[in-house]
């Protein structure tokens, strides 16, 4: 194969095999989000897709508990200056455990992430950036917080 061929074909592939989680979002218009049990959940969703924003809210109080995006952009827009977050985070992330590649919004920065309460409802909330025409969040869920899991006992001979 000649030389410039092959430099050809290494850029080709080069494109088409990874996609850059600094631009569009790669998720389809249909994400399902699944969170585990515990009192620091994993919240995964599918297809695995770059996102920009995950939010847990308390369903009871209507507050959030935690906000985390994907790393800020500036940009001047109108009279000002407009953030927009890349597309970086990538499931499954445990709550209260920032990612690489993520900034905490809520609580501050540096400060602690609220404990779950065991038996109350929250709200996952996933955007990706730039959001669809009239799309407020890609996808959201509801789940109720528990305790940690059961340990398995050891079994007896």
């Amino acid at each position: 194969m000649p030389h410039r061929t092959r430099q050809l074909a290494v850029v080709i592939l080069g494109i088409v095999s990874c996609k850059n989680p600094l631009t569009v979002s790669d998720c389809p218009d249909e994400v399902q989000i699944t969170v585990s049990a515990g009192p620091s959940p994993e919240i995964d969703w599918t297809p695995r897709c770059h996102l920009s924003q995950l939010s847990v809210e308390s369903t009871w109080e209507r507050s959030n508990e935690w906000v985390i995006t994907g790393l800020v952009r500036y940009r001047t827009c109108g009279d000002g200056r407009c953030d927009t977050p890349f597309n970086t985070l990538y499931p499954p992330i445990r709550y209260g455990v920032l990612p690489k590649d993520a900034i905490q919004a809520l609580p501050l920065p540096g400060g602690p992430t609220p404990t779950l309460n065991v038996g109350w409802p929250y709200t996952v909330r996933l955007t990706r950036s730039p959001a669809a025409v009239r799309e407020v969040w890609l996808a959201e869920h509801t789940f109720y917080a528990t305790a940690a899991p059961p340990q398995a006992s050891p079994k007896s001979n």
